[in-house]
């Protein structure tokens, strides 16, 4: 899985379901949560629809797919719809890895500076 975070989340509403309704909440990372009923999308953002203005007035946001964290799906899906829409069950878990110790250079001493006491007049 070579794909980035961005366009993952672009090939999610790109290949959104024909069964799924367009609507759910997307988590950008600064987190409000951003209700919507329908999307548009280019190659870097999706335009989600609100289903009501929110406290300024506004209608529609346009959320960068890199400040996507999340997607909540608002209606009752089945694990059959998501199998028709191309997901897959996953399989047997793999055993852990064991994890791969990096040996470390200890840092360098540094010498402290000797200060001596001067005399005074």
């Amino acid at each position: 899985m070579d794909k980035s975070v961005p366009q993952i989340w672009r090939d999610v509403f790109a290949n959104w379901p024909a069964q799924f309704r367009r609507k759910g909440v997307v988590i950008p990372s600064y987190g409000e949560p951003i209700l919507f009923v329908d999307f548009v999308l280019n190659d870097n953002v999706v335009v989600l629809e609100r289903p009501t203005p929110d406290t300024v007035g506004a209608r529609r946001v346009t959320i960068p797919f890199q400040l996507i964290e999340s997607l909540k799906y608002t209606e009752p899906l089945n694990t059959e719809q998501f199998l028709k829409a191309g997901f897959v069950k996953g399989g047997q878990a793999e055993e852990p890895r064991q994890a791969t110790k990096v040996p470390v250079a200890p840092a360098p001493v540094q010498p402290h500076p000797v200060t001596h006491p001067t005399p005074t007049s």
